[in-house]
């Protein structure tokens, strides 16, 4: 193939001179590939020309990699069509090229997220602005039950439920139509099946780049049914530990180990619940310092010092002004550093059970006293038995008292 002219341009865009680039082989003008696409589409186009069926004014568009001096490469795009004589045979090949580099690297990123979008684990939806599906990644078309041939088919509100038709139709659609974001939790119904899954879904409009009015809706949806079956297990886990919180007769509280605030508490406690923000000491002793001394230690102290359980006994007074004694159980809730973050406290009022201790002493000692009596008696009855014993003895008469273990 022989050229027999080149545009001076050619130096700016290769650093080759118009007369190196005449002179140029086709294998060290382009890429092995690209001289592989070149002679394969010549073969085409002669092949027409023989067979004299083709559109003699026909052109062909060909992205070629090319070479530069220094031995980088580029993209052109090469516009190609025959030169032909008076009768209209073809005698030689006219192209006009320009430099697509940046318009393959484009393709080439656009290539890589189409990539992404399609394995992607998320549903990637694009709809016209009257909901007509007109594209949906893998991930969409298992979750929503669409074959791709039934994409363009479908309208986005037909896997909407209808429990859900009024939130998108008041809410999703009016903040898309203003060219706003819109994130929220929604569910999906499977067109083949039924089954409704849960998603996470954030909507957006592609806007028009001449006119910047939205030209398309695009929804990325994240299926969240395992987070939902969590958020549910951990909802009846608390319902169930309220129950049993609610259960107990004494009063119970989870008290932060840094601020000593009440971040839980059940109804025997006393207090009007929820709480906000109040503290232990504050609740059971009014007072704005938390306790201290011997007669008041501080469980959550002890407790964020040993890293163990502990018991105290606090004085408390009830709605009446009554003394009342408590015995309160401190339990350490430990994070995966080590450290106490809670404190489990559970409160027992033992006044009753303090009056029965002294009381019960108070009669020990009674009994104490009265056995002492009773005994030093007995003692003195067996010793004037016993000397009674030793004067009828002495005056020759037989004893009158049997005295067993007794030493004179």
């Amino acid at each position: 193939m022989k050229i027999t002219y080149v545009s001076p341009s050619t130096f700016k865009q290769t650093g080759f001179t118009v007369a190196e680039k005449m002179i140029q082989p086709i294998t060290e003008a382009y890429t092995a590939e690209s001289v592989g696409v070149i002679t394969r589409i010549l073969t085409e186009e002669l092949k027409l020309e023989r067979e004299g069926t083709a559109d003699p004014d026909r052109s062909r568009i060909i992205d070629l990699e090319s070479y530069r001096k220094d031995g980088s490469t580029f993209w052109i795009g090469l516009s190609v069509s025959f030169l032909r004589d008076k009768n209209g045979a073809a005698i030689g090949l006219i192209g006009v090229s320009r430099d697509i580099t940046e318009r393959k690297k484009t393709e080439e990123e656009m290539q890589k997220f189409a990539a992404v979008v399609k394995h992607s684990s998320e549903l990637v939806n694009l709809s016209t602005l009257d909901g007509r599906m007109i594209f949906l990644n893998e991930s969409g078309g298992k979750m929503l039950g669409i074959e791709p041939h039934e994409v363009e088919n479908v309208n986005i509100m037909e896997v909407i439920p209808n429990h859900l038709i009024g939130l998108v139709e008041k809410e999703l659609l009016p903040a898309l139509i203003k060219g706003r974001t819109w994130k929220g939790d929604l569910q999906y119904r499977n067109m083949k099946t039924g089954k409704l899954t849960n998603v996470h879904a954030m909507t957006f409009t592609v806007k028009d780049p001449d006119t910047g009015e939205p030209q398309f809706l695009v929804n990325v949806s994240l299926d969240i049914t395992e987070r939902k079956q969590a958020e549910e297990a951990l909802k009846q886990q608390n319902l169930f530990l309220n129950d049993i919180l609610k259960s107990l007769t004494h009063p119970f509280f989870v008290i932060d180990a840094h601020d000593y605030t009440v971040k839980m508490a059940n109804s025997a406690a006393g207090f009007n619940l929820p709480l906000k923000n109040e503290t232990c000491h504050s609740i059971t002793h009014k007072s704005d310092k938390p306790c201290q001394g011997r007669e008041h230690q501080c469980p959550l102290e002890i407790v964020k010092k040993t890293k163990k359980s502990t018991v105290v006994e606090h004085l408390h007074f009830d709605e009446n002004g009554n003394r009342r004694i408590i015995e309160i159980s401190g339990y350490p809730i430990i994070d995966k550093t080590g450290n106490v973050i809670q404190m489990i406290e559970y409160c027992f009022d033992i006044t009753e059970r303090k009056q029965a201790e002294e009381e019960l002493k108070k009669n020990m000692k009674q009994l104490e006293r009265f056995n002492k009596v009773a005994v030093d008696r007995e003692l003195r009855m067996i010793e004037m038995k016993r000397e009674i014993n030793d004067l009828l003895e002495k005056a020759g008469l037989e004893k009158k008292y049997s005295i067993q273990n007794m030493k004179k």
